[in-house]
């Protein structure tokens, strides 16, 4: 998990902040100040310079795009971005990176480049011409995970759009790698695809083609005089060895690829007619039809004869003579067809016939035990060169390289030909990693190896580098062997014609050449290794053929092995090697150490457990034996190795048998003096459902001190289970009559079913003969019945067990069941938890004549539905009161509320009474009762006047400014005997103190009862006006005087508070209400979605029709901007692509018409079961959107204490998940405590990030407690350094951050305490939480649960409920940090309150209350001002956009006033020395020309020029003029002209010095440069 929190923390998203301090906001005087001085720098630069054009300035250069101009790739790539469909990666994330043919790291293969850019054309043999006009190409879609329907369907929209036909096209996913593959795709379509999500490459299918009887002596598989010593001559021949030969398909009617024992003479028997057939599989990969390579039924032929003549040489039998016989003729043949009857194929069908070999690697293929799955595939086919030069072949990351390595993954031994250019070129299957990449050698057609050498047309090394570091990875070829002029199966040619039969293959055997031949000798060789050992992995049968072979030429990379030859590879194979390593001998090379193989004599004897006997399940067996001391070679030996291996059969989906194995590895055991060793062994558990044939093999081994090893000697054994399952009855279900028991048993030999009820006696049920005996072992259902009319009604044990033959029990299943043989009743249950309240606060007790609500719940338990339940209150036996609840249906409960005045004090019996009359028959009668005791105290002796606390109120419930309103007080007279004389007196607090200013009296308050005063006032200017009353009376005797003083506040504004009746569904709350500038919006939780109901400008509430979110998981916030744009963000949760339920953070914005932006989801979804993010919150300023949260970590920290941290977000106007800044552990190590809800508030300041947030504190008690903390710190920063706890056992806190003198004043409130000791508490304070002019201010809250500031207009507003003693109320107070007062409270409305928003851009601020009959009401405190339309002027609109106030704007308009007068100086000084110089000008008569082009005319007074007629000269002829240079004219310095001529006309004209361009007087034209 902390790995998963630093991925997060190292998220850099879009900043809004540059380095340490940076401010959010600069003051707004500075920047004012600055923006006059940046104007006047301008304006006197500008007067001083002369005017550049802004077209010739030059611009920062935009980068460049990394697309290219015609396709980009999607960035949606991660795995957040897949589809809810799309599947797991099988191949490792970022693996196309290094692509060797994508050399610009685009995702588009170089080949496909060139295509799209007309340099070549498709090879593909496919290709039909598309509908842009080109031939289609082949290729192979690459995703970032696994591509599902989604994918599938999204890529088929867009082949389809450009013409893609899908009949008679390939389209196929792979299994095994994360790719899609087709062909005739339209070349016009390529860059779409390439953009579609998840797509992170396009490769170029490979265009395949098939690369073309001494060989087995040679290679030292098969006996000869010179090489006596092989495989065969000890007994291995590939017995029960599965090689699958990829290729043009197999005549496997031949009589050397039949049968083993070549008795079948009939070339026309089907492999199912024949006894001992070695084909046992096919697939044809060729097809379109999916049947045709689907469950291995279907058998391909060769219409080529290249796969035959593969087949033969891997596998055959030989001919009649023994001749010709493949290397591995013990094994069985999979005929699996991916190269058409041409001989050249797109790699679609490879591919599709590799994923289905890998698919089918552990396959049941059902012909006996011995042939399972595939163990070994023979590749002899590569692409084709590609056109238009050099082509060294692949890297080894092609789609048909990466199919390899998977199938290699599986279990499969996967050899490949390199190929016959005679070039450098590896390609296709026989560049991947984990392939034996084979090349030819031509062995003269002799067995002796001396001779043999590389054949011309093998290619050879190294392979393109994949640049991943390990150059063992470009060893290619591995290994050669006999290619050349190798005789082998002869296929038999199709019929061309189309009538008559096709013509079968016989015993006819032909020649061929090429690394075709050499691959499948490998592939022999590897079927032979695994004979011998089949435990051996294919990196294991890889390293030995290679660490084996006969080393040829000199190392051409000796400074990575000194054994690899680029055109040898590790040399020439080697038979008799590879068999010496696998029995013992010295095979160890380059650091590869052999594995464990299996073989040698047998020195160990097992004795048990006994063989072929059954062992159960989740049992321990002793595993022992002995070992043969009198054997040679024992004597040194003190420890066997063992090892178990157990494995279960399972059909497949298309009716294929699948064997699952697992192994344990080697261990030691010691050995006694007498030989014997003994080990317990666990049979395990099978927890998969529909196995079969479950076995387990138990093996042993010893070596001695010279490395000897013995033969493995292996005890197999059946797998049972000793198991018993109850179906039926179900557990809780109710039974009647004759119960029915029902069930499933495995057990190993036979048996009884026993039961029994409660703590009865075992009674014997059926029993399990051999009947009930399947092919494994006893399983079958059994059914039991059993009368219940013999048990008592109600809740029984009912246990099941099955007893073995020899005396071994199941595990009891056991489960509780209802008898029920009475007619269908209800059942009430008054449930435990009733309690006395005061409106919602339990009370332990209360005074006489106080008035207290009872409440609770009951449930029906019983069969049926009940009406018209009646529920009653008895105090000490007397009823008081009754209330009837309409229904309650089965098993559903439902609230109740009594209510109660108790008249007499003492400890007092109430009981609630469920259908106290007996009207319902129920079927227990006797729960429907519930006591508790309730002290109840008597009032005081005397006289005890009390002002009630929560009892002020006024009305109109906000007293405007300057009108007359009435102060409401409540009076109780706690007494027993009744008040006379009373005065009440209501002062209000002047500078001076106290001001008595009206007094009302009362004649008297009777014992025990409540009465009103009413004080009218004026209201004066806004703010709070804080008053006291007191209660005093010349008669008056008061036993308690503290109770009869009161202090206050009434909020005097200029508002109004309206209401009206909201209708919500059943199962509907409010979450947060959103005031617009006009209208409003509702946001409410019905069961896991959020809904919005928009409030219109009229007050009409409609309900919107799409819901905000589908899945909220309990954490919601809202504000609204100055646009009217409301801002949410919530916690939801989601099922991932590989099926985790998790959270995440989403946000989106909400307008007033209900429409809201595409959700973003902020966090990376958290597994459930690994946290969890709560207490969100969100604040809002300018374009800046701020949200802090909290992190619930539950892998972190110590059990049962998670580790929890705050994290912020944030963003400009942010548009997408990218374009946030995720900072965490802002507070790192908070403790919640477990508490469910905890909230957490966030306000952006000036220069600050302002939290209050919920954690432990234990410098209040010598235990932990829950506390409420204030940080602030930088935005962006992380480890917040400021923090301080400022309250205990707080909840619902508020903030609001006002700037003041260009520091921060933050609005903090909170309710402290609970039930009946609440009280709301508020404070300003500033950055250091000092308090400002002592506002700290406190209210009873009595049962307070919700209080949140809310700004309207730049006015705070606090809003919070509470129980006075009129019920559950909302009251309002107001807050000014600029001044430093607080003013609380206003009672406005009845009921408990929901959602109120902490911004308002209009002129309500609206929350929603739930009455306390239980309705939905919709209040709003409503200014009385009229709604602010904008700026009425230009000044004030720029005032608005600069976002300056009066001071700020001030200050910039007398900035532009002095720069409009230094402006205004620096023109009248210029024009007042040019008039000076034109003055002096018109002194020396000038005679020049004024220029006719306005643009290009000098500032020059008119009058002071004169005009003269141009003097024109004739041009001379051509013919009879010869230019002649003339002297240059004398040059006057004094004088201030000079003449100029007119390049046009050759007109000449005087020209004052100073001007450098003008226009010619005679013909118009300009003269520059002069």
């Amino acid at each position: 998990m902390i790995g998963y929190l630093g991925s997060i923390g190292k998220l850099r998203l879009y900043g809004i902040c540059e380095g340490d301090g940076t401010r959010m906001q600069q003051n707004g005087a500075r920047r004012a100040l600055i923006l006059s001085v940046l104007i006047v720098m301008m304006d006197a630069s500008a007067g001083a310079t002369s005017i550049v054009d802004i077209s010739e300035s030059n611009l920062e250069d935009v980068p460049d795009t990394p697309c290219e101009d015609l396709w980009c790739r999607s960035d949606k790539i991660k795995r957040s971005d897949a589809p809810n469909d799309a599947g797991l990666a099988v191949e490792a994330y970022g693996w196309w990176e290094s692509y060797g043919r994508d050399s610009d790291s685009d995702g588009m293969d170089d080949r496909l480049e060139d295509i799209i850019r007309g340099v070549s054309e498709s090879i593909s043999p496919t290709a039909i011409t598309g509908k842009d006009g080109r031939k289609t190409v082949a290729i192979i879609v690459d995703y970032a995970w696994h591509p599902g329907a989604t994918d599938a369907e999204s890529l088929k929209r867009v082949l389809i759009e450009h013409g893609w036909l899908e009949d008679g096209s390939w389209f196929f996913q792979m299994d095994i790698l994360d790719s899609i593959v087709l062909d005739r795709v339209p070349v016009s379509s390529l860059p779409d695809i390439l953009s579609l999500p998840g797509v992170i490459l396009i490769e170029q299918q490979n265009v395949l083609e098939p690369y073309l009887a001494t060989a087995t002596y040679s290679s030292k598989v098969r006996s000869s005089p010179i090489y006596p010593d092989s495989f065969w001559s000890n007994g291995y021949m590939g017995d029960g060895v599965v090689i699958a030969i990829l290729d043009t398909g197999v005549d496997n009617e031949h009589f050397g690829l039949d049968d083993f024992s070549d008795a079948n003479t009939d070339n026309t028997n089907e492999p199912e007619d024949i006894s001992d057939s070695k084909w046992i599989a096919g697939c044809d990969a060729t097809s379109s039809q999916q049947t045709e390579c689907s469950d291995g039924n279907f058998d391909p032929d060769d219409g080529d004869g290249h796969g035959t003549h593969v087949a033969g040489i891997a596998l055959g039998t030989g001919d009649s003579e023994r001749e010709h016989i493949g290397y591995s003729p013990g094994s069985y043949l999979v005929d699996v067809k991916v190269l058409n009857d041409i001989g050249t194929t797109n790699s679609a069908a490879t591919l599709k016939g590799i994923n289905w070999v890998a698919n089918n690697a552990d396959t049941d293929w059902g012909n006996n035990e011995s042939s399972r799955g595939i163990d070994v595939m023979s590749m002899s086919f590569g692409s084709i060169s590609n056109p238009g030069g050099d082509d060294q072949g692949d890297d080894g990351q092609n789609a048909d390289a990466r199919a390899v390595n998977q199938a290699v993954e599986a279990g499969i031994v996967a050899v490949a030909a390199i190929g016959n250019d005679g070039s450098n070129r590896v390609t296709s299957v026989g560049a991947a990693d984990k392939a034996i990449t084979v090349g030819a050698i031509d062995e003269d057609d002799s067995i002796e190896r001396a001779d043999d050498e590389i054949a011309s047309y093998s290619n050879y090394g190294p392979r393109v580098s994949d640049d991943d570091g390990d150059s063992e990875d470009e060893h290619k070829p591995d290994v050669v062997a006999p290619g050349s002029g190798i005789n082998s199966a002869e296929y038999a040619a199709p019929n061309p014609l189309p009538v008559g039969d096709e013509s079968l293959a016989d015993d006819g055997y032909t020649e061929k050449s090429g690394t075709s031949m050499a691959c499948p000798a490998v592939a022999g060789m590897a079927a032979l290794i695994l004979s011998y050992d089949d435990t051996l992995t294919p990196e294991d049968v890889k390293n030995i053929i290679k660490i084996t072979s006969e080393q040829r030429g000199s190392p051409s990379d000796p400074s990575n092995s000194d054994r690899w030859n680029n055109q040898y590879g590790y040399g020439i194979i080697d038979g008799e090697q590879v068999y010496n390593c696998l029995i013992g001998g010295e095979c160890t090379q380059d650091g590869w150490e052999p594995p464990d193989i299996e073989g040698g004599t047998e020195w160990i004897h097992i004795e048990s457990p006994i063989a072929n006997n059954w062992v159960v399940q989740d049992r321990n067996y002793s595993f022992s034996g002995i070992l043969n001391k009198s054997d040679i070679g024992t004597a040194s030996i003190e420890d066997v190795e063992i090892k178990t291996s157990y494995s279960y059969k399972k059909e497949k989906p298309g009716g294929q048998i699948e064997l699952i194995r697992k192994d344990t590895n080697w261990t030691s055991v010691s050995v006694d003096e007498e030989g014997r060793w003994s080990d317990i062994v666990s049979i395990p558990t099978i927890e998969v459902n529909g196995y079969f044939d479950s076995r387990i093999s138990m093996s042993a081994r010893a070596t001695n001190e010279s490395g000897r090893t013995s033969k493995v000697n292996t005890s197999s054994h059946s797998i049972g289970s000793i198991d018993l399952g109850v179906s039926s009855p179900e557990p809780g279900s109710t039974v009647s009559g004759l119960m029915e028991i029902s069930g499933s048993y495995s057990t190993v030999d036979g048996g009884i079913v026993r039961w029994k009820i409660d703590d009865g006696e075992w009674v014997d049920g059926p029993s399990l003969s051999e009947v009930n005996k399947n092919r494994d072992e006893y399983t079958g259902e059994f059914q039991i019945s059993i009368d219940t009319l013999n048990l008592e009604e109600g809740e029984h044990d009912l246990q099941v067990r099955l007893e073995t033959g020899d005396g071994l029990f199941s595990e009891i299943d056991s489960r509780s069941v209802e008898v029920d043989n009475l007619p269908p009743r209800p059942n009430m249950i008054i449930m435990d938890g009733s309690v006395v309240t005061d409106y919602g606060i339990p009370l332990d007790e209360a005074r006489v004549g106080s008035f207290l609500e009872v409440r609770g719940e009951v449930r029906n338990d019983g069969d049926v539905g009940a009406t018209g339940v009646v529920v009653s209150l008895f105090e000490d036996g007397q009823r008081r009161y009754e209330t009837t609840i309409p229904k309650i249906s089965v098993s559903e409960k439902a609230s109740f509320t009594l209510y109660w005045n108790p008249s007499v004090s003492g400890t007092k019996d109430l009981a609630i009474v469920v259908d106290p009359s007996d009207t319902i028959e129920e079927l227990d009668e006797s729960d429907n009762l519930a006591s508790l005791n309730f002290e109840v105290r008597p009032l005081k002796q005397g006289v005890d006047i009390v002002l009630v606390e929560g009892g002020i109120s006024t009305s109109p419930a906000i007293p405007n400014p300057g009108d007359q309103f009435t102060l409401v007080t409540m009076l109780r007279n706690d007494g027993n005997l009744d008040s006379s004389s009373i005065e009440a007196t209501l002062h209000t607090k002047e500078s001076g103190g106290w001001l008595p200013i009206l007094s009302r009296s009362l004649f008297t308050i009777p014992a025990g009862q409540i009465s009103m005063i009413e004080f009218p006032l004026s209201a004066s200017a806004a703010g709070p006006m804080e008053y006291r009353i007191t209660v005093s009376g010349p008669e008056l005797v008061d036993e308690d005087w503290s109770s009869n003083e009161i202090e206050g506040a009434v909020v005097i504004d200029d508002s109004r508070v309206s209401s009206q009746l909201v209708s919500l569904s059943e199962d509907e709350e409010p979450l947060a209400v959103l005031a617009f500038r006009k209208t409003g919006l509702i946001l409410t939780s019905e069961g896991t979605q959020i809904v919005m109901h928009k409030i219109e400008e009229d007050g009409t509430i409609v309900r919107c029709t799409t819901p905000l979110e589908r899945f909220w998981s309990g954490s919601i916030t809202a504000t609204v901007d100055d646009s009217s744009i409301a801002h949410v963000v919530w916690t939801r949760r989601l099922v991932t692509g590989s099926g985790v339920l998790s959270e995440t953070i989403s946000y989106s914005t909400v307008d007033d018409q209900c429409t809201s932006a595409v959700p973003q989801d902020l966090m990376e979804p958290l597994p459930m079961n690994l946290g969890d993010y709560f207490g969100v919150d969100i604040d809002q300023k300018d374009d800046l959107v701020v949200i802090a949260g909290c992190l619930r970590d539950l892998t972190s920290g110590r059990a049962f204490d998670p580790l929890e941290s705050i994290f912020t977000l944030h963003g400009k106007n942010p548009q997408s998940a990218g374009e946030w800044e995720l900072v965490v552990n802002v507070i790192e190590d908070i403790d919640t405590m477990s508490e469910p809800e905890v909230e957490i508030e966030v306000e952006i300041g000036e220069e600050l990030l302002h939290l209050l947030y919920t954690s432990s504190r234990n410098d209040t008690s010598s235990e932990d407690v829950l506390g409420l903390w204030y940080a602030h710190g930088i935005l962006g920063e992380d480890s917040w350094t400021y923090k301080r706890a400022i309250a205990v056992g707080s909840s619902s806190p508020t903030m609001a951050v006002e700037e003041v003198n260009d520091e921060d004043r933050l609005a903090i409130g909170w309710i402290e305490g609970e039930g009946d000791s609440s009280i709301l508490r508020v404070v300003i304070v500033d950055e250091s939480f000092s308090t400002i002019n002592g506002a700290s201010y406190s209210v009873v809250a009595r049962g307070a649960n919700l209080a949140s500031i809310s700004e309207r207009g730049g006015a705070f507003y606090i809003i919070h409920d509470s129980v006075s003693p009129l019920g559950p109320v909302a009251s309002i107070g107001m807050i000014d940090p600029e001044e430093g007062w607080i003013g609380l409270e206003n009672r406005i409305s009845s009921g408990w309150i929901y959602g109120i928003s902490d911004r308002s851009d209009g002129l309500s601020i609206p929350f929603m209350q739930r009455t306390m009959a239980g309705s939905w009401s919709l209040v709003e405190v409503v200014s009385n001002s009229n709604l602010d339309e904008g700026p009425s002027n230009i000044f004030e609109r720029a005032k608005t956009s600069l976002g300056l106030d009066d001071t700020e704007f001030n200050i910039l308009l007398a900035g532009l006033a002095t720069v409009m007068l230094v402006i205004l100086l620096s023109l009248l000084i210029g024009t007042m020395r040019q008039g000076l110089r034109n003055i002096s000008d018109r002194r020396r008569s000038a005679s020049v020309v004024i220029e006719a082009d306005p643009e290009d005319a000098l500032e020059i007074d008119e009058d002071a020029v004169e005009e003269v007629s141009p003097v024109r000269l004739t041009p001379p002829r051509e013919i009879a003029v010869h230019e002649v240079p003339a002297p240059p004219a004398p040059v006057d310095p004094s004088d201030p002209f000079r003449t100029v001529t007119c390049e046009s006309c050759k007109t000449r004209f005087d020209l004052l010095k100073k001007v450098r361009r003008t226009s010619c007087p005679a013909c118009g034209s300009k003269v520059e440069d002069i």
